[in-house]
């Protein structure tokens, strides 16, 4: 497990073998397993998620940035302001509690999940961290 926000960027090294879901989006195939468990246990309480944005590249979400800093730019901010403000809502990685913005540096958005197994997940939530403070205490 690696841990990827705004101060650490992903491994030179780091490789990704993808596969595409049903409705194009692309996951990491070693997430599809857990991830189809997850949308037929939702499916059988008439719950029915989608996928509606997987794997990104760093090229995707650069452009995704490069969009949000215009559209502040666009709103009368200075260049400086605008990115600062696009940073809080275009994030490098995708799991961001309401009361974790401080240390997460990206403010609540309850649609993103990133993948971290299911014992970590089952301790993440059992505690009521975030991803940062699971790995600072795991490394400890």
């Amino acid at each position: 497990m690696i841990l990827v926000n705004k101060w650490n960027s992903i491994p030179d090294d780091y490789e990704v073998e993808l596969m595409e879901l049903t409705n194009g989006q692309l996951v990491d195939k070693r997430i599809y397993p857990e991830l189809q468990e997850m949308f037929d246990a939702a499916r059988s309480e008439n719950i029915y998620p989608i996928a509606g944005s997987g794997y990104r590249t760093e090229k995707k979400q650069k452009s995704l940035m490069k969009e949000k800093v215009a559209e502040y730019k666009a709103k009368g901010h200075s260049q400086e302001e605008a990115r600062t403000r696009a940073d809080a809502w275009v994030a490098v990685i995708l799991r961001y509690p309401a009361d974790k913005t401080d240390i997460t540096g990206v403010i609540n958005e309850p649609w993103h999940y990133r993948y971290v197994g299911k014992e970590a997940a089952a301790q993440i939530y059992k505690r009521g961290i975030c991803l940062e403070e699971y790995l600072n205490k795991v490394n400890q």
